[in-house]
């Protein structure tokens, strides 16, 4: 099968290009992003929104949320144990910052030798 007819970063990223990408456009119904193979929730609520990776749905993990938006629309990311991560607009940007930051949370929650 030649390359063009796989599953290639391309098209994938191309299915979700009506998705919602930026953190102004979260609401408190909440959405749903999907990169590199992960899954993160996002719920708008009190002028902050909460981002938690949702992969495993029977153990979801909080990652961070984003708070106090500036005038150009970014938002500061803060991770769980309240440290400031980015300053971003972009929701998939602090997912992935947030998730690559508490990553020893991960492998905790896989209960390796547990």
């Amino acid at each position: 099968m030649p390359a063009s007819e796989g599953r290639g970063p391309v098209q994938a990223s191309y299915k979700q290009v009506d998705k919602v990408f930026e953190i102004d456009e979260v609401s408190g119904a909440g959405t749903v992003v999907k990169c590199m193979g992960r899954t993160f929730s996002a719920v708008a609520a009190d002028g902050e929104v909460t981002i938690t990776d949702v992969t495993d749905i029977t153990r979801p993990v909080r990652l961070g949320v984003a708070r106090g938006r500036d005038a150009d629309g970014r938002w500061r990311i803060i991770g769980p144990n309240g440290q400031d991560i980015v300053t971003t607009a972009s929701l998939l940007h602090a997912a992935t910052t947030l998730r690559q930051a508490v990553g020893s949370a991960f492998t905790a929650s896989a209960g390796r030798g547990q």
